[in-house]
């Protein structure tokens, strides 16, 4: 269901790459994910987040890999930065009633998968 995108930049010819999933698309070049014509940028680590789901739908990421992948090895996987970042990603993906696109998988992490 996932899908990328390729595309001639017409200032530095460089290929853009956009992911697709559903209805939402990751702009890479530009940090910000478009879901039903609304765009929302993301900061650095909301876009590393987001591209981890997008590059792995379906797939049930634990913790510890989020952790690891957008934090480092010496992040504190108790905390609850994890959550926030989820939470805001959500916000940024369900405005308009918009469903729900990253789902909690209780005790093991989180997926994104269409409902």
């Amino acid at each position: 269901m996932m899908r990328m995108l390729y595309s001639p930049h017409r200032e530095n010819r460089q290929a853009e790459v956009k992911l697709v999933y559903a209805d939402l698309t990751l702009d890479v070049q530009n940090y910000q994910i478009v879901r039903n014509d609304q765009e929302s940028l993301l900061t650095a680590r909301e876009f590393i987040l987001m591209r981890l789901f997008m590059l792995h739908p379906e797939e049930t990421l634990t913790r510890q890999y989020l952790f690891k992948r957008v934090w480092g090895d010496d992040s504190d996987t108790a905390s609850n930065v994890l959550d926030v970042y989820v939470r805001h990603l959500r916000k940024k993906m369900e405005h308009d009633g918009a469903s729900r696109l990253i789902h909690t998988v209780r005790s093991e992490g989180y997926v994104l998968r269409c409902a």
